[in-house]
């Protein structure tokens, strides 16, 4: 995850991410849309695709998220959720099925007035 050099705590809302989520860009955003968008700079990370992770005896609320991460703007990330689901199946964890043509991209979360730029903080 990013450039850490420790374990992070990151809060995410599960209710936010309840469906697969991708990102094409995720330095275009601010920090009030993408809270690591300054480490996502530092470490050179634009592509994102989020993921719910679910037990097998409990597919309404997530158990955990995975995010993906990649240096590439614009990534389909199919190789790499084909591979997340079978290390899944063999924990007993699934996700839901991903289309990854048909998932549209962009953060579900965007703040009003935080526009997509390329400079945080610029108009």
């Amino acid at each position: 995850m990013f450039c850490a050099t420790s374990l992070e705590t990151v809060d995410i809302s599960c209710d936010a991410v309840f469906q697969p989520e991708m990102c094409g860009d995720v330095q275009e955003y601010g920090s009030p849309t993408y809270l690591r968008r300054n480490e996502a700079e530092k470490c050179s990370i634009h592509s994102t695709c989020f993921v719910p992770v679910f037990s097998k005896d409990q597919t309404s609320t997530p158990v955990s998220v995975v995010e993906l991460t990649w240096h590439e703007k614009n990534v389909a990330f199919e190789n790499m959720l084909r591979r997340l689901h079978s290390a899944l199946q063999e924990v007993n964890l699934q996700m839901c099925d991903v289309d990854v043509l048909a998932m549209q991209t962009g953060l579900k979360k965007l703040s009003l007035g935080d526009s997509p730029s390329k400079a945080e903080g610029t108009s």
